[in-house]
């Protein structure tokens, strides 16, 4: 299974030492490729054990997707029409007052599945969009990374065998 993670750089934050960190764990215990796109080029936090390189390399990427940011999201809506996955790590909207309605609109958007790094995000989310985003993981990126990856497996084993008519994403 391929996953791509578009974060907006690479450079130190709580956020990506724990992407990167998970990517490094997750490419070297498993059979998994996990790789890293960027907006904008900086030295990594930590040592990268995994492709990086930058976001304009999706186009020729067969995988599935995890934006961490709303700019890695809104580039995913722009350049490519399949849903995937929005890991909300931070919330954005708080310090973006004056973008409101689009923020709204984005977090909105049925092409995302969400996953919210705590319960108290995926409340605050709930609250911000009137909707209920009741996916969350406990501030552990690397189970929720593998449980997705159980789960992508599972249905493109499904698709291969010809017994799910119609892909979803979970």
């Amino acid at each position: 299974m391929k996953i791509g993670i578009l974060l907006k750089d690479t450079a130190a934050s709580q956020c990506n030492f724990s992407i990167i960190n998970t990517t490094n764990i997750i490419n070297q215990t498993t059979d998994h490729v996990v790789s890293l796109f960027y907006i904008n080029k900086t030295v990594p936090c930590v040592r990268t054990l995994c492709c990086t390189t930058t976001l304009d390399k999706i186009y020729g990427f067969n995988g599935h997707l995890i934006a961490t940011d709303v700019e890695t999201a809104r580039f995913l809506l722009r350049h490519n029409r399949e849903s995937h996955d929005w890991y909300v790590w931070d919330l954005e909207w708080l310090r973006n007052r004056y973008m409101r309605e689009d923020l709204i609109a984005l977090y909105s958007s049925r092409k995302f599945n969400f996953v919210c790094r705590s319960k108290d995000h995926a409340d605050e989310l709930n609250k911000f969009t009137g909707q209920d985003y009741n996916r969350y993981v406990s501030d552990n990126f690397t189970a929720y990374l593998l449980e997705r990856i159980r789960i992508l497996t599972a249905r493109a084993n499904l698709l291969a065998e010809g017994d799910l008519k119609w892909p979803k994403v979970v």
